[in-house]
């Protein structure tokens, strides 16, 4: 088992030469999973940034919502995919972990449910396995800021899941959290 790197950077832009992960002469995918909520709020944070980048991934979150209200079932627990990016060389696909309970508000200070995200992470390798080419997961520090979850606990959920499978995880940190955090 090997640790993640984490990384100052963009996730919707992974440098993955930069950190050693990929064969350039390789195909190679990246799976970029983040957590969402289950009320249709796709705008905040993470979710925001990805959907700037890559318009469709709302689409495809707002199709999944649907389907399953419909249906009345929970969607919570369950994660679904965007194809986002599709070359010979590189595919990168954003999973959707919906692993949040609505949205953090004083009444729901942490909206984030811990066996949820448990569930969605642990499907999360099946998108990379199903395309049959080496895969890697980057992904932001999810569950923590707006949902409200412990990063520490998060942390532990990424290197005994993925990790634990010997799957390349690069975590990534914005900028401004990141010198916040080291100006304390």
């Amino acid at each position: 088992m090997h640790d993640y790197d984490l990384v100052v950077g963009d996730v919707t832009d992974p440098q993955l030469a930069q950190y050693g992960q990929i064969d350039p002469l390789q195909p190679q995918t990246i799976l970029i999973p983040h957590v969402v909520n289950n009320i249709g709020a796709f705008g905040a944070g993470v979710a925001k940034t990805i959907k700037q980048r890559w318009p469709q991934t709302e689409k495809d979150y707002r199709f999944w919502l649907d389907f399953f209200s419909k249906h009345q079932r929970s969607i919570l627990g369950q994660s679904f995919s965007s194809l986002v990016h599709c070359t010979d060389k590189l595919i990168i696909v954003v999973v959707h972990m919906f692993a949040q309970e609505g949205v953090r508000r004083p009444q729901n200070n942490q909206p984030l449910n811990y066996q949820h995200l448990q569930s969605c992470m642990n499907g999360v390798p099946e998108f990379g396995v199903v395309l049959n080419q080496p895969f890697t997961i980057h992904c932001p520090k999810f569950g923590a800021g707006l949902g409200g979850g412990s990063w520490e606990e998060i942390e532990k959920m990424i290197r005994n899941t993925w990790c634990a499978q010997n799957i390349p995880v690069t975590v990534y940190s914005y900028r401004r959290m990141y010198e916040q955090k080291n100006s304390d």
